[in-house]
């Protein structure tokens, strides 16, 4: 049995192998590898390992806009009752808003209870999201997390 620090050595011969004739840098000091002769880099003294890694990184995006949908969405979930409650107490004209402050408090509890079926639809459209061009991603996460920024703004502003 063989622990972390000392591949067995077909997986060293391996390493050796691929690091010969590539320039391929230590992933801890950046040290050029090339012609390796020990599965450690000389400038640092890292152990190293061959191994197989993804491609595509963790999707940044993908992430940002979930963070930024899931935020307002457990918000929307305190919201839907609050106004579950207060329907029962407001009449048609209470509905309509006076002023700026009204309108912007119905919009954000409008966009909170909204992100709640959004957030779902961003977990299960996962790999679909993964496969856009990095472009739309990025415009994708940026607008959820361009509206809570807002929103908490105007917040802010309204309770100092």
């Amino acid at each position: 049995m063989h622990d972390e620090t000392h591949p067995p050595p077909d997986e060293t011969r391996a390493l050796l192998d691929y690091v010969a004739q590539r320039e391929v840098g230590c992933p801890r000091c950046g040290y050029n590898l090339r012609g390796l002769t020990q599965p450690n880099c000389p400038e640092c003294g890292n152990g190293l390992k061959l191994t197989v890694g993804s491609i595509s990184p963790i999707n940044r995006a993908w992430l940002t806009m979930l963070a930024a949908l899931i935020a307002p969405a457990g918000i929307g979930v305190l919201s839907c009752v609050g106004v579950a409650m207060a329907l029962q107490y407001l009449s048609a004209d209470d509905l309509v808003p006076r002023d700026f402050e009204q309108a912007f408090a119905m919009f954000a509890v409008g966009y909170s209870i909204a992100c709640i079926p959004l957030s779902i639809a961003a977990i299960a459209l996962r790999r679909s999201f993964s496969r856009l061009p990095a472009t739309p991603q990025v415009v994708c996460a940026t607008i959820p997390v361009a509206i809570d920024v807002v929103c908490f703004v105007f917040f802010l502003a309204m309770i100092s």
